[in-house]
Formats: structure tokens, sequence, C-alpha cells
């Protein structure tokens, strides 16, 4: 997580320096291209529940059987997606109301890439995979090495260094599916290698049945993610209303904040692969205790992350884009989400604790709740009244909503049966 954040801060620092229209072009085209990935990213999910629970079973070659079909499922469905992306690059940016000024860079970024979403969403899902095995080892190594080479290639592919030609948001999509590619080379080594997770020649065919599995599994999550990434693409529309400043302090906001929630994407990891093991050996009472402590500690953090956010925050923005228009713009979207960040993180650690315990068609559709019926409508009245200030206020809104109401549902959910009462696993 901490080396897609990096390359992702420094992304918007070189891009800080060739202007706001690169960074803008950023915020549109990264929209729709995890709009468009976000399709097939919930296989990792459904992939990491069916593998984890063969390997609480002890047995691995079915572990191997259902890794495999998981990966099929991705190649294919990043295959289909990454011929769309090219076909529909333009209707999507004019769909999305792209503004003349920040149309060529953005249809250069979203092109490249699509191209480069087949070992983008091959890294995901297996490294989804090995988070669900306990192997974070090897998901770090992949990232480590993908993030290094992109964080090599990016600053002359950006800014035109060397014998490089000046690319600007195009260099930085470029740089980052060079990366990616490199990322599913060093998979597939280590794929290969003994581990918890080992892929078998001898479990490698096609079976239809399991794949069904796995696609139910996963479908929950993989609506979320694309009603997520819509709003988001949404948002990034009613943004472009204010001008390619108000996208860039956007751009610029939303990277810091991706930056800050680090932690608590990994306590959700760990709780998320706890649950897995625990209620594959019928320890419920173990896995609800990990998700509870994984939100203790969260709320600890974010309310010491969100007070320097609070107090430093034109430092921050101007660290990366020192222009006074995206400074007074980004201040004010990172104080205002980040106070709404306090709840929604915490909603973070309990929907990865649903996705753990196998009950992840709640946590999707407290999404669809809080995305679709308050923070996009939200957003949309009130930047008529107050402006792009509007906007982060309905952000905000949206995420004390998710929190709340995630909680509430953890803390209400099927589980609360009898003590000594076995429930099984992902309900299969």
């Amino acid at each position: 997580m901490l080396a897609i954040r990096l390359l992702q801060i420094l992304d918007l620092f070189w891009l800080g320096k060739v202007g706001s229209v690169a960074m803008a072009a950023l915020a549109i085209g990264s929209s729709l291209r995890w709009g468009l990935s976000s399709l097939a990213m919930g296989l990792g999910i459904g992939g990491m529940m069916a593998v984890g629970q063969r390997l609480g079973e002890r047995d691995e070659k079915a572990a191997s059987v259902a890794a495999w079909q998981t990966i099929i499922l991705c190649l294919a469905a990043a295959a289909v997606l990454s011929a769309a992306g090219l076909a529909l690059a333009v209707p999507m940016l004019r769909l999305l109301g792209t503004g003349e000024d920040v149309f060529p860079a953005s249809l250069s970024y979203l092109r490249i890439s699509s191209l480069g979403l087949i070992p983008a969403l091959l890294v995901y899902t297996v490294n989804a995979l090995w988070r669900g095995t306990g192997e974070a080892g090897k998901a770090l190594a992949t990232l480590g090495l993908a993030t290094g080479l992109s964080l090599a290639l990016e600053p002359p592919l950006v800014l035109g260094w060397g014998p490089f030609p000046r690319l600007g948001a195009a260099g930085s999509a470029l740089a980052t599916a060079l990366g990616q590619t490199l990322g599913a080379i060093v998979q597939c080594f280590l794929l290969a290698r003994d581990g918890r997770l080992c892929l078998r020649w001898d479990t490698l065919y096609i079976s239809l049945p399991l794949m069904a599995r796995i696609i139910g599994l996963s479908a929950p999550s993989t609506a979320q993610m694309v009603l997520r990434s819509l709003s988001r693409a949404t948002l990034v529309g009613i943004v472009g209303w204010f001008g390619a400043a108000a996208l860039a302090a956007y751009a610029t906001a939303n990277g810091i904040l991706m930056a800050v929630l680090i932690p608590c994407h990994l306590l959700g990891n760990v709780a998320a692969t706890l649950s897995v093991e625990n209620l594959g050996h019928g320890c419920r009472k173990q896995a609800l205790r990990t998700v509870w402590l994984a939100a203790i500690v969260d709320a600890g953090y974010m309310a010491l992350a969100v007070a320097a956010l609070f107090a430093c925050a034109p430092q921050f923005i101007a660290a990366l884009n020192p222009h006074p228009e995206v400074v007074d713009y980004g201040a004010n979207a990172l104080r205002i989400i980040g106070l709404g960040y306090l709840s929604s993180s915490l909603g973070m650690i309990m929907a990865r604790g649903l996705d753990g315990i196998g009950s992840v068609v709640p946590a999707a559709a407290i999404s669809v709740i809080t995305l679709w019926g308050v923070e996009v409508p939200t957003a949309f009245l009130l930047s008529r009244l107050l402006g792009a200030t509007g906007i982060w206020l309905a952000i905000a809104l949206g995420g004390v909503a998710n929190g709340v109401l995630l909680s509430y549902r953890f803390r209400r959910g099927w589980w609360s049966g009898e003590p000594g009462q076995r429930t099984p696993a992902f309900g299969i």
C-alpha cells in the first residue's frame, strides 16, 4: 500500500511541475480508468475468499485450482476492459464533460492506461490472493519492483529529461503501465515457487462451477467498487465545473488523503485475512475480536492524522502544487474531507471485516446508499449554493454516513447467534 501511495504522491509532484492542466487530466483519466478496472477488481476478493477457505481446510491442491480459476477470469476480463477503454475513450470523456483545454491530455492518459489494464489487474488480483493466504511479503516484493521502475521512469517521461520526450500526463500513465508489466512478470516467477499458494500445473484447467462460485463471491464487492468508481467519476465531473485549478486541487487533496489512509487499509486487510482464517477453523469470536481491535487502533491513528492535516493543509498542498488557486481550493478540501474520513476510515475497517466473515452484500448495499443517496446528490446541490466547498462537504457527509451505517451493521450482524454455534464461512 505504501508503494502504491508513494507513486501517486510523486505522480502529483511531477505533474504539478507541468501545470494544473496535467493534474486535471490525471484526475479525469484516473477516475475513468478506475471505473473500467473496478469491473474486474472484485475477482481478487472472491478468489481470496475461495483460496483462503481451502487453505483453512488444509487442501493445498484445491487452493491451487481456485487460484488458477481466479487468474483465468482476471485475464479474460482485463482483455475485454482494455479493448473497451481504447474504443470508448472519447465518448467517456465527452460524457464526463471534459473541458477542451484538458481533453487532449486526458485522452492520451486514458488510452495508455487502458493498454496497461491487463498487467495492472493481474497484479491486483494475485496480490489479493497472497494477502488472503498471509503471504503479504510476496505482494510487497511485486509492488516494490513495479513501483521502483515507475518511479525511475516517471520524471524523464513526464518532464522530458534526457532523450525522452515531454509527455506530461501521458508520461505518468506510461511509467505506471511499464512498472505494472514488470510486476506481473515477477508474479509469474514467484507463483511457480514453493509457498502457501503455489500454482501447480496439474491443477491448470477450467472449472466452470468454481468460476461461477468465485464470481458469485466477488459480485457484491465488484458492484461496490463499480458504484464507488462511478460516483468518483461523477464527482470529478462536478468539480470540473469550477475549472482546471479545482480539478488539480481535488487530485492533490485526494492523493494526500489516500496516503493518510494507508494504515487503515493495512488494518482492514489484516482484519479480513485473520477473519477468513479464524472462520475456517470455526473461531467466530476471535474473528470478530480482530475486527474490533483494528477499529480501535484505526480511530486513534485517524484522530492524530486529521489534526495534522487540519493544521498544515496549505503547506501539504503547496508541496505538490504551489499555484495559489490550487492551494486555496486544496487546503479547504483537505480540511473538510479529512474530518469526514474520521468516520469513513472506521467504515473501511468494518467493510473489510464484513468481507472477511462472508457478509459481503451489506457492505456493498451501504456503499450504494451513502455514495448515490448522500454523496453525489448532495455534491450536486451544495455545489450550486457553496461552490467547490459544497462538494467537499458532501464527500465528508458521505464518509460519516458510511462509517455509521457499516459500524451499526457489523454490530447487529447475522453472526450474533449462540456463542457455541459454528457459523459456516462465506455461506458455502
